[in-house]
């Protein structure tokens, strides 16, 4: 192979490689946090909505 193409698959090697990690990461943090989520008591969990939402009712 010449060097361009050898310097290009490593290239695009990398970037799935990276694209791979970075999506495992993410993966591993969302069921970490869900999990977390299931086990909190339901008295410590926020009530429907968020804080966002306190001043936006209609009357």
């Amino acid at each position: 192979m010449p060097t361009t193409e050898t310097a290009e698959f490593y290239f695009i090697a990398g970037a799935f490689v990276l694209i791979l990690i970075v999506c495992a990461a993410a993966t591993y943090i969302f069921f970490r946090q869900l999990r977390r989520e299931r086990d909190r008591p339901e008295a410590e969990r926020p009530e429907s909505g968020t804080a966002d939402d306190a001043g936006n009712e209609e009357e």
